[in-house]
């Protein structure tokens, strides 16, 4: 009866062992990109359809701010403590008084930044409104939190894929799209 010796054994172990150090790591990536993407497009949809409802009450104007949206997100609490959240294009940023974060079932935070004084400022399609949403909701230097636009006619956008030209109710311009501005996981496809 012919068999394997314990040095082939061995080997093929070893073999199976060096496979499994390259792939598993890569495979914990991907997973953790695919969570990522999925809490991300729900907590777009989220905040798209509190916009919708707003938009169908008719109260949409060039005055509507983020806090406005509120009542309509379904958001475990509020959180105001300081804690930072991932930022892909910052770094971090804390949910305190001014910019405050709410913490979604799903586990992410949606940072509303300066929320008590931003507005679209003009009633036209050329403004938006900015959400930052960190999908794990915890600060870990990923920078994997993205900031989200919502304009004026209810379009979603990343400040990747923005519409040159466009402004914020903060004063920042979109002068062209910059796919680099989302973090390397995120694609709208």
């Amino acid at each position: 009866m012919a068999g394997f010796t314990l040095a082939e054994l061995l080997i093929s172990l070893v073999i199976l062992g060096v496979i499994a150090t390259f792939a598993i790591p890569k495979i914990l990536v991907i997973q953790q990109s695919q969570k990522n993407i999925a809490i991300m497009k729900e907590d777009i949809s989220t905040l798209s359809q509190a916009y919708q409802i707003l938009q169908s009450q008719g109260a949409i104007t060039s005055a509507t701010t983020e806090t406005q949206l509120y009542p309509y997100l379904n958001y475990l609490k509020m959180d105001s403590s300081g804690t930072l959240i991932d930022d892909h294009e910052f770094g971090s940023n804390p949910c305190n008084s001014t910019d405050p974060c709410m913490i979604m079932a799903n586990g992410s935070r949606i940072l509303f930044p300066s929320a008590s004084s931003s507005a679209f400022l003009a009633a036209d399609n050329s403004h938006f409104m900015t959400f930052i949403v960190d999908p794990d909701g915890t600060y870990t230097g990923s920078g994997d939190g993205t900031w989200v636009d919502i304009y004026y006619n209810g379009m979603v956008r990343t400040d990747g894929t923005c519409i040159a030209g466009t402004t914020n109710g903060l004063g920042w311009t979109c002068t062209a799209p910059d796919p680099n501005d989302d973090p390397p996981w995120f694609k709208w496809n």
